[in-house]
């Protein structure tokens, strides 16, 4: 398999179990808290690798211990993390989640944090070091992003990427609710 470079977004899920979810103003007795790793581009990530791809991760964190966190995972799955910055004012993207163990009815709460602070200048930079640093040709590199993380700078990757002739995977969740973010300029 060739290399996937992932425009990845990293968020820690901090999740809760109940009975129910409370009603606003409400407090229940939970049953279970887990926190887990994600963000759908750290999951694309980790899924490529696992997959067999030669992976590089293009994102941000904090200084913080989930931070700390992502930067371990990476390297235990054996992900290129050398593009993965760190911010000294944001902390690392993190997602209050609540579930109801009797309906599986869920509410989740994003904080992106420093996947915003990620910006297109960033992402230039990293891919150009990447393509000029690396032995990886750009017509067989695979690059994937997702909408975790301001659209400017996603539109300034798939753009790069593009013009660099990788084939550019664009997966469009979550869907953002000010849809005029969307307006990425013709490749």
């Amino acid at each position: 398999m060739g290399t996937v470079l992932v425009l990845g977004s990293t968020i820690t899920d901090l999740v809760a179990r109940a009975p129910r979810l409370p009603l606003p103003g409400e407090s229940v007795i939970g049953d279970d808290f887990g926190t887990f790793l994600g963000g759908k581009g750290f999951n694309q990530a980790v899924a490529a690798a696992r997959l067999g791809a030669s992976v590089i991760v293009i994102g941000r964190v904090g200084t913080d211990t989930f931070g700390d966190a992502f930067a371990s995972a990476l390297l235990e799955e054996g992900i290129n993390s050398s593009h993965l910055t760190r911010d000294l004012n944001a902390g690392t993207g993190t997602a209050c989640v609540m579930i109801s163990t009797d309906t599986g009815q869920n509410s989740i709460i994003v904080l992106p944090r420093a996947n915003l602070a990620l910006t297109p200048t960033m992402v230039d930079e990293a891919l150009q070091s990447i393509l000029t640093q690396s032995a990886i040709q750009a017509d067989a590199t695979i690059f994937m992003a997702q909408c975790e993380m301001r659209m400017a700078t996603i539109a300034a990757g798939l753009r790069f990427a593009h013009a660099a002739g990788m084939t550019t995977i664009f997966n469009a969740a979550p869907f953002p609710p000010n849809r005029s973010h969307m307006n990425f300029s013709p490749m």
